[in-house]
């Protein structure tokens, strides 16, 4: 879930339940996508 999100950065909540997560991210500039990104973590109690 983003929190906040603007040109400069986002706040991320994380799932509150243990587990492995996977984060897609997309980057686009307002015509063609122009980056994406995957990033694993973990969530602990």
């Amino acid at each position: 879930m983003i929190g906040d999100a603007n040109t400069d950065h986002a706040i991320i909540k994380s799932p509150e339940k243990e587990g492995a997560y996977r984060l897609f991210l997309y980057v686009m500039d307002g015509y063609n996508p122009v980056a994406t990104a995957n990033i694993l973590f973990y969530v602990r109690p």
